[in-house]
């Protein structure tokens, strides 16, 4: 990252999802875009490729009740954004994040967050921040040390967050000299089929997509509370989705209703418009109808006032 005439200026902590951390030696104008690099060249060991293009470097301050995050751009200078804030005033976190297209619920873009200020993005394609906690800030969390099963049947400690919708679990540790543990993944909780205790008093299994995930707790208690805590959460957030699911169709067919409504009052403005509907249609008749007989009345009158008039000067 430095070159080979460039003496380093300071140091920066960078911390990974489950809490550990790598020191890095930067100048002031060392950007976010190199640190993001460097990592990912000392993360892509033993045939793993890490891609900076899907990790992005965030700012974590305290906050009132919960954690702030702010995603860092390209070109911003870490070392300098150290010393004028205070090393203590807030962490550096990498993290991988996903890339989605922007639906119509999120037309307006993206938003990242700190201290309340918020600043949108307007691209086509965003990068979406999934709020990995990094510490249990919040009641609504279980956090605890749990161990998971590889596929070639060895087991590794790992540290498991339970947020309101995913379940986080830490990587197996990179084997990266001076960084200890390799990020965090994530199981979509609505995604999520069942969860069920194994054979030993241990260990939970979650399925979620076909796919079977096996984790091992310290004690039987632990167990059941992990598996009690993610049943409840995955089913309130299917619930949720039902009820977004039956207001979307509620709006869409609103939404059509009123189309339809406004494309009609628009089709009165001409008169193939008011004859096209049987209600305007026999409303237009009737208005024809009277004002033709008040044309006629007044025909009448004016004709009989001129036999009149005709008839005083005979």
């Amino acid at each position: 990252m430095l070159a080979p005439d460039e003496r380093p200026e300071g140091t920066i902590r960078v911390h990974f999802s489950d809490n550990t951390y790598k020191t890095l030696r930067l100048t002031y104008e060392t950007s976010v875009s190199e640190v993001v690099e460097d990592l990912c060249k000392r993360l892509s060991v033993g045939g793993r490729h890490v891609e900076p293009e899907r990790h992005q470097l965030f700012i974590i301050a305290p906050g009132s009740q919960a954690l702030r995050e702010r995603r860092l751009l390209r070109d911003d200078k870490p070392l300098e954004i150290q010393v004028k804030g205070g090393s203590k005033a807030f962490k550096f976190l990498i993290r991988e994040v996903r890339e989605e297209v922007v639906v119509e619920q999120a037309g307006e873009g993206s938003e990242e967050a700190i201290e309340g200020q918020h600043v949108a993005s307007t691209e086509k394609q965003v990068t979406e921040s999934l709020p990995v906690p990094v510490a249990d800030v919040s009641s609504t969390l279980k956090t605890g040390p749990l161990e998971r099963l590889l596929e070639d049947g060895t087991w590794y400690a790992c540290t498991a967050i339970l947020d309101t919708d995913h379940l986080w679990y830490s990587h197996e540790p990179c084997g990266v000299e001076g960084g200890r543990g390799g990020g965090m993944a994530c199981l979509l909780l609505f995604e999520c089929d069942h969860v069920q205790e194994c054979d030993d008093k241990l260990s939970l299994q979650v399925l979620s997509k076909g796919v079977t995930m096996q984790f091992k707790a310290r004690s039987s208690q632990e167990r059941n509370n992990w598996i009690v805590a993610i049943a409840n959460q995955a089913a309130l957030l299917k619930e949720r989705n039902i009820l977004l699911q039956a207001n979307r169709i509620i709006a869409g067919v609103e939404q059509q209703r009123s189309s339809q409504h406004a494309a009609r009052l628009e089709a009165f403005g001409k008169l193939e418009g008011l004859l096209g509907a049987s209600e305007t249609r026999e409303m237009f008749l009737d208005f024809v109808k009277r004002d033709y007989e008040a044309v006629v009345q007044w025909q009448a009158a004016v004709a009989a006032g001129e036999q009149l008039r005709q008839g005083g000067n005979d």
